[in-house]
């Protein structure tokens, strides 16, 4: 980081180094925050943040919504949910101005990241309809996706929906559970989440998953 700070401060104006140095915090503030330090956690995502390339190309969208998006999922873990809110509906509304102006992959992978966390910050401040209805809105976008990253999120966009599926509606629930397994999805992708690795292990859904194999 220090090395990409004196860099920065020699060329301030140099896109490159400060795509690579928001990077570099971006990542220090996932191992920040997985090993529970997230005060110094929540100083590297600002950082990040202040210096992120505020342009329209696709690279510069997608990298403002990553970093957006990890500063909503970090404010929501220091029990902070409005400021989560405020960062998750700024990657919003950037997501959505990218799909507006091209309608292609990465778009609707970077759109659908955003959402997925969105339906997850609402969820906690407004309850599970509003993640449901952001999730059933963008499933249409997860749908036609067919790189090994889309596919991943469309499958756990497919799990989200399985778990918020009101009980009585257990045959979406299991349709969607049955979508993912279909994309791949296994519970060694999820561990990290437990309310989607729980799935895996839920009766309803075990005549689901696929036969166990012994690697004979």
């Amino acid at each position: 980081i220090a090395e990409f700070e004196h860099l920065l401060a020699v060329e301030p104006d140099h896109p490159q180094t400060r795509a690579n140095l928001v990077a570099v915090l971006a990542n220090d503030g996932e191992r920040l925050a997985a090993g529970g330090d997230l005060d110094a956690a929540k100083a590297v995502v600002a950082r990040a943040l202040a210096l992120a390339d505020v342009g329209e190309s696709p690279q510069a969208v997608a990298a403002r919504c990553e970093i957006l998006t990890q500063a909503s999922d970090l404010a929501m873990r220091r029990g902070e949910p409005e400021l989560a809110r405020t960062h998750v509906e700024r990657a919003a509304a950037d997501g959505r101005a990218l799909l507006a102006r091209r309608d292609d992959a990465t778009a609707r992978e970077v759109l659908l990241q955003v959402e997925l966390q969105r339906g997850q910050v609402l969820s906690a401040i407004d309850g599970p309809e509003s993640a449901l209805r952001i999730w059933a809105d963008v499933l249409p976008l997860a749908e036609p996706l067919q790189s090994t990253h889309g596919r991943r999120l469309h499958a756990l966009l497919r799990l989200r929906l399985a778990a918020i599926t009101p009980d009585e509606q257990r045959d979406e629930a299991r349709a969607h559970f049955a979508a993912a397994i279909a994309l791949g999805a296994r519970p060694d992708q999820f561990v990290s989440l437990p309310t989607v690795h729980a799935l895996f292990s839920a009766p309803a859904f075990a005549d689901l998953l696929p036969e166990p194999t012994d690697g004979r």
